[in-house]
């Protein structure tokens, strides 16, 4: 007696994957640091982001390697059904360029995410994997406001 076969519609479809390869750390810097920072985004004194100087030269090297990967003819995947927390790269609007980011959230418009090198967001179509060796940079942007603001 033969096994019945199940049919195309009882067959359960295979879930994409998440090909989710690193997590960013965030930087952190110890009460009462003082150093020269850019301040590369700006919502108001009570809520802004800057990143370290002395970082720069590091952050460049990020930069630099995620433009050749990214745009190289076989760049990292796409990551279908990725959520919040999950870390990334994605072009940013204003420029085309790639940037590492977190995803903040998920809707029927696409990823908000938050860049995590400048502090800024936005909402993306399209998220890809970010490969290890450039998740080694603690995320540069900090966090911060006005005392007293």
């Amino acid at each position: 007696r033969a096994a019945a076969q199940p049919s195309a519609s009882t067959v359960p479809a295979p879930s994409p994957k998440v090909a989710t390869v690193a997590q960013l750390r965030p930087l952190s810097v110890e009460a009462g640091f003082k150093g020269t920072v850019t301040v590369p985004h700006i919502i108001s004194p009570n809520e802004f982001c800057c990143f370290l100087q002395e970082n720069e030269a590091a952050l460049n090297t990020v930069m630099a390697e995620l433009s050749t990967l990214y745009n190289s003819p076989s760049p990292p995947p796409l990551l279908v059904n990725a959520e919040a927390g999950v870390a990334c790269a994605t072009q940013f609007s204003d420029d085309g360029e790639w940037y590492r980011a977190v995803i903040k959230s998920t809707s029927s418009e696409g990823y908000e995410v938050v860049y995590a090198d400048y502090g800024n967001s936005e909402v993306v179509e399209s998220v890809r994997a970010l490969p290890e060796r450039l998740a080694s940079l603690p995320t540069q942007a900090l966090h911060c406001s006005l005392f007293g603001a």
